[in-house]
């Protein structure tokens, strides 16, 4: 079993490395917005923005235990999956040929190997960190009640 304490820095590190490259990548976005703007580029622009405010919000819910940020982050993380694979279903259906289609096949098995268990990874350490949140506070207002018990006393 892993330690409740092990997911925060796993999770405060994957954010953190995810918003060092949202970073990286919005730089390049720009610099092609300003060269030739085409639709796609706009979206990923607005993609790259919208992830990087999200990241933030997972840092802030580590760091101030809030179990709410994190799980409004568990669900922008599942609804960018979902995205994400609707995306490749929309990709498929309209490919044009076959030799683009073999690529394509081979582009998907890859996501299916590498992709899928680290979008369960990711899960789980969401979960984790959760969970310890959750133990975080039930053990501080725990903490806070005896005192006032004692102080009564």
């Amino acid at each position: 079993m892993v330690p409740l304490t092990f997911f925060p820095i796993v999770g405060g590190f994957y954010a953190c490395l995810h918003i060092f490259g949202v970073l990286t990548g919005i730089w390049q976005l720009v610099a092609d917005l300003v060269e030739e703007p085409t639709t796609l580029d706009v979206v990923f622009t607005v993609e790259s923005i919208v992830s990087f405010i999200a990241h933030v919000f997972l840092i802030v819910g580590i760091l101030k235990e809030n179990v709410r940020h994190v799980k409004a982050f568990r669900v922008y993380f599942l609804v960018f999956v979902a995205q994400l694979s609707v995306l490749i279903v929309i990709a498929v259906l309209l490919i044009p040929n076959q030799q683009d289609y073999f690529w394509l096949e081979i582009a998907l098995f890859n996501m299916v190997i590498f992709g899928l268990p680290i979008v369960f990874l990711i899960n789980w350490i969401l979960n984790g960190i959760v969970r310890y949140v959750e133990h975080e506070t039930a053990s501080r207002i725990d903490l806070e009640s005896s005192c006032e018990k004692q102080i009564l006393l």
